[in-house]
């Protein structure tokens, strides 16, 4: 009587920010006040997070990105260096 089997595990992935989302900079708020919370799905210890091809750091360490004007690519990674999801996105 063993019951319902696990669930699958879920496939770490990027939350927010949104894929193909458009972001927008307050000009009357000091940019270092414009942070984004970047979130993740899923059991992502180990994972690297990645904007730009430059590492932002820990996956589940609650990264903030402080946007830039221009289209950016925010990358999740596995320990292995694969890339398992992909986000992109733009701050005007």
């Amino acid at each position: 009587m063993g019951g319902a089997p696990p669930p699958p595990p879920r496939r770490p992935r990027i939350t927010s920010p949104v894929s193909g989302s458009v972001y927008a900079l307050d000009p009357d708020i000091p940019i270092d006040r414009q942070r984004m919370a970047v979130i993740v799905s899923g059991d992502v210890a180990g994972y690297r997070l990645q904007l730009d091809k430059a590492v932002l750091g820990d996956a589940d360490a609650g990264q903030q990105l402080l946007p830039r004007p221009g289209s950016h690519i925010l990358t999740l990674v596995d320990p292995g260096g694969r890339m398992i999801d992909r986000v992109r996105f733009t701050v005007r």
